[in-house]
């Protein structure tokens, strides 16, 4: 049971942090400065998501993880590089101003984040199909009980952070200077 869960909030991990990487791609495109104030600070749930699935992974299967992160170390650092550079831009671009270096910059980031999850997914599925699916983790421990709760927390939060409009200092404008309430002073 531990080991499904683990599995869903891998899937539901990837699937929103995908869409924060999706919409950071195209952050240089046409509308990039307005695909971006919609992504607001959902980002930050995505996120945490990522960090907990991280965790979660780590304390169910360090058999799987620690392997997987000497076989595919690069694409970790990568990802974490990536992660860094569009997060940096995501907070700091709205008050630079609307200029297309710092969406520019993002989408940079995204797509290292993007190579980097490739070198992991193919280490992943390379360790799975040469040693087998990890074993069902461990039965009742208090992992177990903890996980399907925060699961459910963080799908809450998730909900709570789409709704919420975004704060001023995620506004990206489209003029030449970034609105008075979100300059850095």
């Amino acid at each position: 049971m531990t080991s499904v869960v683990v599995a869903a909030a891998v899937v539901l991990a990837v699937l929103a942090e995908g869409r924060t990487i999706l919409v950071c791609l195209s952050a240089p495109a046409a509308g990039g400065a307005a695909r971006l104030t919609r992504l607001g600070s959902i980002f930050l749930g995505t996120e945490a998501w990522v960090i907990a699935v991280i965790g979660m992974v780590n304390g169910v299967h360090p058999d799987l993880a620690h392997p997987l992160l000497e076989a595919a170390g690069g694409g970790a650092v990568a990802y974490i590089a990536g992660w860094m550079v569009r997060d940096l831009f995501l907070w700091a671009g709205p008050r630079l101003g609307p200029g297309l270096p710092a969406r520019v910059l993002i989408a940079v980031g995204a797509s290292a984040q993007v190579v980097g999850a490739a070198v992991l997914g193919v280490a992943l599925v390379a360790a799975l199909v040469s040693t087998g699916p990890p074993d069902a983790g461990p039965p009742g421990d208090l992992l177990g009980f903890v996980l399907l709760p925060v699961l459910v927390a963080g799908l809450v939060i998730q909900v709570g952070l789409v709704r919420l409009p975004p704060a001023s200092y995620f506004r990206w404008a489209e003029g030449a200077r970034p609105p008075a309430d979100a300059r850095i002073n």
